[in-house]
């Protein structure tokens, strides 16, 4: 008997949690089926990591109308926080630094680490003269300036000169003159071969050289970042038809910051298979397409061609749609309507209001004119009778 009670028990027991597991996935399943379903194209991602990490998937290679996006772990089939890896970057052409000074250590100036530097010490008595050439390997920069970072109670040269190759000679870009900043500035150059002469009369350490560059073509950096597990598959998906709830990008802001990220590459990318489209008004325009997503137009009228529909424009403009607006040509924010006529008072002419407000008063009016038409007749009938 007791055996009985308690395999009823625990009966009772594994299906109440099978109740409440399949109630959580009820209720997670729909946001996450219509989270995916948003997206018109995925692409597989195979991260191969040896530990949990942070990954980068470049996105560069395929286009996209909407920057919403979802990130599937395939293995457990849930969403993982995700975040945009997007950049502008400038693709500068590289430098490379030759010294009259053997022992400088030039590339150091170029690590993009201040902790090392190239050392220029002091060679006899008064001023000691170094020479920096800058070559790019035949390529033609535009600069109107360089910077110098020092180390540490360093102090800047006394004085500067350049020159750069113009053509077949060397011409003085900028006369000797004295360092009063760090960085210096002279008439904008195009050159592939630059000679910076200082004059110092300290030992000079410089950590970093660096000669902005203008007029580089932009690139621009398209990429998605999300946290991989090792042995695990993951799918990308993108190109958002529209807008959903429960996206996980807002929950990973540290992935931006992140400093060991692994860069991996997807795999070519498919439509997606359960991409629906939504037509969330039931007016035959899907919402890509409709200039009215929210409002039916079938007509998709738009009388000022700015790609609004006319049924959700404000023509008046006073923050209120045409489709709701009580004088949709008429700026009224206030949608006063004395007459509850369903037209606001500012279009609403003026004669007719104090009888809209006041309906008994045509009423009034119609009365007074039958008493005076019995009136008149009693009058007459009785004339008619003492003739």
């Amino acid at each position: 008997m007791k055996h009985k009670l308690f395999t009823i028990l625990l009966s009772t027991i594994l299906l109440a949690s099978s109740n409440v597991l399949s109630a959580s996935a009820q209720v997670e399943t729909p946001s996450m089926s219509t989270e995916i379903a948003s997206m018109r194209q995925l692409r597989l991602v195979t991260p191969n990591v040896p530990i949990t990490g942070v990954v980068e998937v470049p996105m560069d290679d395929v286009t996209y109308r909407s920057e919403e996006m979802a990130v599937m772990n395939n293995t457990t089939g849930t969403l993982v926080p995700w975040t945009h890896a997007d950049a502008t970057i400038s693709k500068e052409i590289p430098i490379h630094i030759e010294t009259n000074i053997p022992t400088a250590n030039t590339e150091a100036m170029l690590d993009k680490n201040t902790a090392t530097f190239a050392n220029f010490p002091l060679q006899g008595e008064g001023d000691t003269q170094a020479t920096l050439v800058i070559g790019t390997g035949g390529s033609q920069i535009t600069a109107n300036s360089f910077t110098l970072s020092l180390d540490t109670h360093v102090v800047r040269p006394k004085t500067v000169k350049i020159r750069a190759y113009l053509g077949v000679e060397e011409t003085t870009i900028l006369a000797s003159t004295p360092m009063t900043s760090n960085t210096v500035t002279f008439p904008q150059t195009t050159s592939d071969h630059w000679t910076i002469t200082f004059d110092y009369d300290q030992p000079l350490r410089i950590t970093e050289f660096t000669m902005p560059q203008i007029g580089n073509p932009i690139i621009y950096k398209k990429a998605v970042r999300f946290v991989a597990q090792p042995s695990q598959t993951y799918t990308v998906y993108f190109d958002s038809n529209y807008p959903v709830n429960g996206s996980n990008k807002d929950d990973a802001p540290n992935l931006v910051r992140a400093k060991d990220v692994t860069i991996v590459q997807a795999g070519k990318p498919q439509q997606n298979p359960s991409f629906r489209a939504l037509d969330t008004d039931n007016d035959g325009w899907f919402d890509g397409s409709d200039n009215c997503p929210s409002v039916a137009n079938p007509d998709q009228k738009d009388e000022n061609k700015n790609g609004i529909g006319d049924a959700c424009d404000d023509f008046d403009a006073d923050g209120i749609i045409n489709t709701i607006d009580n004088c949709s040509n008429d700026y009224n924010p206030d949608q006063r309507d004395s007459d509850g006529d369903g037209i606001g008072d500012a279009c609403d002419t003026a004669e007719s209001r104090f009888t809209e407000a006041h309906p008994w008063i045509p009423w009034v009016g119609i009365g007074f004119a039958g008493i005076v038409l019995i009136a008149l007749f009693a009058m007459t009938a009785k004339e008619g009778k003492k003739r």
